[in-house]
């Protein structure tokens, strides 16, 4: 039977604890609205990630995260399997994406992900395709940038699901584990 912390919803927990190990002290209500999940899913998943030896407990309330690597490659592949295709808020194309170089997505409460994100972060890429976290697909850009709806489209939109910021946002982009697993 699959582990609760590698089902979708759990899977939103562990990145949340992936990306700020400090939350795994943080008590469950905390750790519910952080991660955008039901109480009940964090209890489920911090008992599988006990039992399993990621997070280890120390006393009665403290907790801490242990295997961040090993969670980490645990993580990626149900993440690219089940959640990542259930994050998709559209499909576009353009007729050239070089337009991501120039265009800073904040303004458009976006943010890169995918091959964009890690051409920012290594400067070594150049992206066959974009990635796009946002809470909606941001209707300015589509119009400013010409962008068209197309199934089969070089331009994803994803569900930007996580509650917190990241330092990585002041940058543009997605949290450096998102952009691995994209």
């Amino acid at each position: 039977e699959r582990l609760r912390a590698f089902r979708p919803s759990g899977l939103k927990l562990v990145f949340v604890l992936l990306c700020r190990p400090e939350l795994a002290e943080a008590d469950y209500r905390t750790l519910s609205e952080t991660a955008g999940v039901a109480l009940g899913t964090v209890q489920w998943v911090m008992r599988d990630l006990i039992r399993e030896g990621y997070v280890l407990r120390l006393g009665r309330f403290s907790r801490r995260l242990v295997e961040p690597k090993r969670l980490l490659d645990a993580w990626v592949p149900p993440y690219v399997r089940d959640l990542r295709p259930r994050l998709l808020l559209g499909r576009f194309e353009a007729k050239e994406l070089g337009w991501w170089r120039r265009t800073d997505l904040r303004p458009y409460r976006g943010l890169w992900g995918g091959e964009p994100a890690a051409a920012l972060l290594t400067r070594h890429l150049k992206p066959g395709s974009l990635t796009i976290y946002a809470d909606k697909i941001p209707a300015r850009l589509v119009a400013e940038k010409h962008l068209t709806k197309n199934e089969k489209g070089r331009i994803d939109f994803r569900e930007k699901f996580w509650r917190f910021d990241t330092e990585e946002e002041t940058t543009g982009t997605a949290p450096p584990i998102l952009v691995y697993a994209d």
